[in-house]
């Protein structure tokens, strides 16, 4: 019996191993490709912001709480480290969560600080800059959604037969889970009075 049940498992475990494992490569693949991604589009929005920092200044008015604000959270994110390797130290990606989430916020408080303010609504570049700032926002809100959707996918497989066993025996282990806070466009950021203090 012990015999017939161990000749079964040979020929069983080939296949279920060449079929998961490749399937577990592909989502772990994804997983690494939309880290990838989140980190790009960060970097790219993070680019914007000197400019919007420029265009304010200008018309800066009781402004400069929401300028310096702007800077810090730059100077934030600008420190991070590069390192697109998935997935990163605990404290690494508690630090990038956490100094996004920063920015996005000083984005947001800036925007409606704008809103009250006709001569800076008036200024087609800064339009235009906005504008560009939404768009940027909406593809970190996607990339993010991608990895998020990922992580899900990979950790439910990995939770069934036969993937379990496969993740077991192949030492996929389950991917961290990522909570972001909600991306809200910039936009459409909700009017707010600061009293010129530089909001925490």
């Amino acid at each position: 019996m012990r015999f017939r049940v161990l000749m079964i498992l040979a020929c069983v475990l080939p296949l279920l191993s060449g079929c998961g494992d490749s399937e577990l490569q592909r989502s772990d693949r994804k997983i690494r490709s939309c880290w990838v991604d989140v980190l790009s589009q960060y970097r790219q929005r993070a680019d914007l912001v000197p400019k919007l920092i420029q265009l304010v200044a200008i018309h800066a008015g009781d402004g400069h709480a929401m300028v310096a604000e702007l800077k810090a959270s730059l100077a934030q994110v600008s420190g991070l480290p590069r390192d697109p390797t998935w997935p990163p130290e605990e404290a690494s990606l508690a630090q990038v969560v956490d100094a996004q989430s920063a920015l996005t916020g000083a984005l947001s408080r800036m925007t409606a600080f704008a809103e009250r303010d006709p001569d800076l609504m008036a200024d087609a570049s800064f339009r235009d800059l906005r504008a560009q700032l939404d768009g940027s926002e909406g593809r970190v809100a996607a990339a993010r959604n991608c990895l998020v959707h990922e992580i899900g996918l990979y950790n439910a497989a990995i939770g069934t037969f036969p993937h379990s066993f496969l993740a077991m025996i192949l030492d996929y282990p389950p991917q961290p889970a990522f909570v972001f806070d909600s991306v809200r466009p910039v936009s459409s950021a909700p009017p707010a009075d600061f009293g010129g203090a530089v909001p925490r």
